[in-house]
């Protein structure tokens, strides 16, 4: 990752950012371009660190892709929304909802047109000052699999502490409700996390993303231990 802030340049506009393939004869990088969404600026608001181009062999197709996930999980952490995908496989598209002062807290404001695109629906207000896990799709070339993300009390930004079995077939595309092998993954490692201690508390803006809530007074283990699982189901 490059020493770009990863933020837009106004937070009191709204803004969409797309990642794009910026490459060169022998090396490359993923670029985050923020655009507001009244078209009077553009400007790159991330980048992944350089990967060797073309890649060689299945190290050089992991490293491509390693690097496209730590930017979209940068941003994301940061503050920035998931929106629908553009036509590339590592066409990330997000959005940024601006932000005022209101009374002395920061208040979101959704952008004009955010309609066409549904932002990730808000967690309920009492779930905040808990641990909060929520299942996310971590898209890959060879292996793809879900992630169980938690976030400490209040805080923003997401670590993982678990993941269901790889799934194999994606080639970087999106997880698919009719795939019996996906849906099957999502209820692994849901299992798993109620098994934990872990209690359900609505669903993200995707139909994998279950959200779970900790409401012990201790905090949740740093590694979550996989379910049991029966045999893998016909794709």
């Amino acid at each position: 990752m490059s020493e770009l802030t990863l933020l837009p340049a106004e937070l009191e506009a709204a803004w969409t950012a797309e990642i794009e393939w910026r490459g060169g004869p022998e090396e490359a990088r993923f670029c985050a371009v923020a655009r507001r969404a009244d078209g009077a600026s553009a400007h790159v608001v991330g980048e992944s660190a350089p990967v060797a181009w073309p890649p060689a062999g299945r190290t050089g197709v992991e490293a491509l892709t390693d690097a496209h996930r730590a930017l979209r999980d940068a941003l994301a952490n940061t503050g920035w929304q998931p929106l629908s995908p553009g036509s590339a496989w590592y066409a990330t598209r997000l959005q940024w909802l601006p932000v005022t002062l209101d009374e002395g807290r920061l208040a979101e404001e959704p952008p004009a047109g955010a309609a066409l695109f549904a932002p990730a629906p808000a967690w309920p207000d009492d779930s905040k000052q808990y641990w909060r896990c929520e299942i996310r799709w971590d898209a890959g070339w060879i292996d793809s699999r879900f992630r169980a993300v938690t976030y400490r009390p209040r805080g923003r930004r997401g670590r993982a502490i678990g993941a269901s079995g790889p799934i194999k077939g994606h080639l970087m595309g999106r997880a698919e409700p009719d795939r019996p092998a996906d849906r099957a993954a999502v209820r692994e490692l849901a299992s798993a996390l109620e098994t934990a201690g872990w209690e359900r508390v609505g669903r993200g803006a995707d139909w994998y993303a279950e959200r779970f809530w900790w409401r012990h007074e201790s905090a949740p283990a740093e590694r979550l231990e996989p379910a049991s699982r029966g045999p893998e189901p016909a794709r």
